[in-house]
């Protein structure tokens, strides 16, 4: 993947845009979009350190990818993601309701994992 792949991942997960991202890198808007457009130009290291810490990330993640916190966030982003109905609907669970409730969908949901253990 590349560096302005990542950029554009990384703004996306954050629900920011590019130009609150330049901003807080004190880079110009143009120049900022130049590397995340098609154009891919490579900020220079200073730039590469001002947009990394502006999105709470390290350098070594923009560039190369490898960041352990950036690939557990990323992780948790795809899980999130793939039980976000779920969230949404305990979201509107009165408080009352919220542990009989949890009971019940985890009880549910360990009875299909061990029925899948059975043989």
């Amino acid at each position: 993947m590349s560096l302005k792949t990542r950029l554009r991942n990384i703004i996306k997960f954050k629900g920011l845009l590019m130009k609150q991202v330049a901003r807080c890198a004190g880079v110009k808007e143009s120049t900022f979009l130049s590397y995340v457009d098609a154009r891919g130009r490579i900020p220079p290291a200073d730039v590469a350190v001002r947009i990394a810490n502006s999105l709470g990330v390290s350098v070594e993640y923009l560039v190369t990818g490898a960041d352990t916190h950036e690939a557990e966030a990323e992780n948790f982003y795809r899980k999130y993601k793939r039980y976000e109905d779920i969230l949404r609907a305990f979201d509107k669970v009165p408080e009352s309701l919220y542990n009989p409730a949890k009971t019940s969908v985890l009880m549910t949901l360990y009875g299909y994992t061990y029925s899948d253990c059975k043989t």
